[in-house]
């Protein structure tokens, strides 16, 4: 019996951490919470947010990088606008050095001719969120996210 107890603890347990692994989790920024989709697969990072019609208002998208090193992001089938914040992971936790606010949607721009958006330095997560939030929330460079 105290075995199949135990059992069943471990299913619950691996069960909640996968929940929480596939459907994303939190950080916070200026005090405002991001319920986060991680995107740290090399197929989950070239998918991104392309597609979706929209995102939810305090929802967002971080793409974990193995390594530091200057990001390039495009819009390509992108439906709405959004900000991009860079981010790179020091020493005394994470912290924004740029952004990029109101990259819209590449709608009928071919391939050769979108936007290319590079952080400006080497950084190793990128998060995505709804344009507008940048100005609205006060982002500056230097602050920290948990």
């Amino acid at each position: 019996m105290k075995n199949i107890f135990l059992v069943l603890i471990l299913i619950i347990i691996l069960g909640a951490a996968f929940y929480i692994y596939r459907n994303g989790t939190s950080i916070y920024l200026n005090g405002h919470e991001v319920k986060v989709e991680i995107a740290d697969t090399p197929a989950k990072r070239t998918q991104g947010l392309s597609g979706r019609e929209s995102l939810a208002e305090n929802a967002g998208m971080i793409f974990i990088f193995p390594e530091p090193k200057i990001q390039n992001f495009w819009m390509k089938d992108m439906k709405f606008p959004i900000d991009i914040i860079w981010i790179r992971q020091t020493a005394d936790g994470d912290r924004v050095v740029g952004f990029v606010e109101n990259a819209p949607p590449a709608s009928g721009q071919s391939e050769n001719n979108l936007t290319i958006y590079s952080s400006p330095e080497n950084v190793d997560r990128v998060l995505e969120i709804n344009a507008g939030l940048v100005k609205k929330w006060g982002i500056k460079v230097g602050d920290q996210i948990h």
